[in-house]
């Protein structure tokens, strides 16, 4: 198991605040923070390979990203991170909403994650 896939969840402690009043708008809400959360990161991080690698006078633009091909080891630590992000965006749903309302939803989400996994990587 990689590192990205033994990473414990963080979480705040104490009762949530509600916004909306809404059970389904607050979950979508925690699910599009969790997201903005993981896109601030990656773009983080992101900004420091960029410069590092500039700094080390390794530009590397757009082209060479494009064709980069991962190997087994990069494939299966992006797998485990994907795992962890959709776990970090989806506790929401799993918290909050009734197990019965999920079932069916998450039958149709399996199939297609599923589908998305399957597909070749680039």
């Amino acid at each position: 198991m990689t590192q990205a896939a033994r990473q414990p969840l963080g979480r705040a402690a104490g009762d949530h605040t509600v916004f909306l009043g809404d059970p389904v708008q607050e979950t979508l809400l925690s699910m599009v923070m969790a997201l903005t959360a993981e896109v601030s990161v990656l773009r983080e991080r992101l900004d420091a390979h960029e410069r590092l690698l500039d700094g080390a006078g390794l530009p590397v633009g757009p082209a060479a990203v494009d064709a980069f091909v991962p190997d087994a080891a990069a494939r299966e630590y992006r797998q485990a991170t994907r795992q962890r992000i959709l776990r970090h965006v989806m506790r929401a749903i799993n918290e909050r909403l009734p197990p019965e309302e999920l079932s069916a939803e998450g039958r149709a989400y399996q199939t297609i994650m599923d589908e998305v996994q399957s597909e070749p990587k680039g």
